[in-house]
């Protein structure tokens, strides 16, 4: 519905895309090579924290006790996999309705 994605499997990578680019929603999966998703978010927060508030966790493992102080201390919506399109067109709509109710920087 006029979306563009870009994916990528890397932590990394991804850091290096949302460094400069204007992004209005952030999935990320919980378990990636060499960066977890928990750690990705710590770097969003630190890099581009204006992006944490469109971050969604994405995971299909069971709900360990690190995952639970995380959401616990952290606002992170959480995409339970498998999920089906009208679970992933909630997370974009509420992401859009929160980015439309910040307070715009001036640039």
């Amino acid at each position: 519905d006029g979306h563009v994605v870009e994916v990528t499997t890397e932590g990394a990578e991804a850091l290096k895309r949302v460094a400069d680019a204007s992004f209005d929603l952030v999935l990320c999966d919980l378990r990636m090579p060499r960066m977890s998703g928990i750690e990705f978010y710590g770097e969003l927060c630190r890099r581009r924290p204006d992006l944490a508030s469109s971050f969604v966790l994405m995971t299909g493992a069971a709900i360990d006790e690190e995952l639970r102080m995380f959401l616990a201390s952290n606002a992170v919506p959480v995409l339970r996999k498998p999920f089906d399109m009208s679970e992933l067109n909630q997370c974009v709509t509420r992401s859009a309705r929160a980015r439309s109710q910040r307070p715009r920087r001036a640039s």
